[in-house]
Formats: structure tokens, C-alpha cells, sequence
């Protein structure tokens, strides 16, 4: 399947039952631009949980070790197989893509 976007509107429902339902999975986060160029934010980390703020239209991905907040994201992108999302792309204020990756243990 490919990436789907998902409106602003499904973020907070959507991050709210991904949290939820993957409690057992570990992340990578990925972070791509023309100023930033290529780096990694969160190397294979337990995912704890992912969260949008409505009010403050923040996105933060809380892991083992780290949070990492996201906002005013512009776009964000799934990319899931059998139900289950393999990567997110978030596209931040400033046009950089935040990929994160998603494996089980």
C-alpha cells in the first residue's frame, strides 16, 4: 500500500489508537532537509507514545530516552502494511521531512 496522508482534523484520533495499539514497538526518527541536511534524532528506541496537541498543534513522539516535539507540522503521511504503520512522515513548518521508522521487537 502506498503512503496515505492524513488530514489535520484525524491527527489527535489517529496518534491517540497508534499509541495505544503499539506499545510493543521500537522507532527510529529520521530528520531530512536542505538547511539540516540528513540526521538521526532517535536511534531504535521503545516507542512510549505519540501525541498531538490540538490547541499548541504540537506532535511529540515520546520514546524510552527521548521526546521529540514537532510544531505546526504541515503534512503527515502513513505508510502502513497489514494494519500496521511501517513508517510517518511528517513534514514540519519548515519544509524538513521527519521520517519515522517502526519495527516490532
Amino acid at each position: 500500500m502506498a503512503a496515505r496522508k492524513l488530514e489535520h482534523s484525524q491527527w489527535k484520533d489517529y496518534f491517540d489508537t497508534f499509541s495505544k495499539n503499539n506499545r510493543s514497538v521500537i522507532v527510529n526518527l529520521e530528520i531530512s532537509g536542505k538547511d539540516t541536511g540528513d540526521q538521526t534524532e532517535i536511534r531504535w528506541q521503545p516507542l512510549k507514545g505519540v501525541s498531538h496537541d490540538p490547541k499548541k498543534d504540537l506532535l511529540t513522539i515520546f520514546t524510552e530516552d527521548i521526546d521529540h516535539t514537532i510544531s505546526k507540522a504541515k503534512d503527515i503521511f502513513v505508510d502502513e502494511r497489514s494494519g500496521m504503520p511501517e513508517t510517518i512522515e511528517i513534514i514540519d513548518q519548515d519544509d524538513n521531512k521527519q521520517i519515522l521508522k517502526i519495527r516490532s521487537h
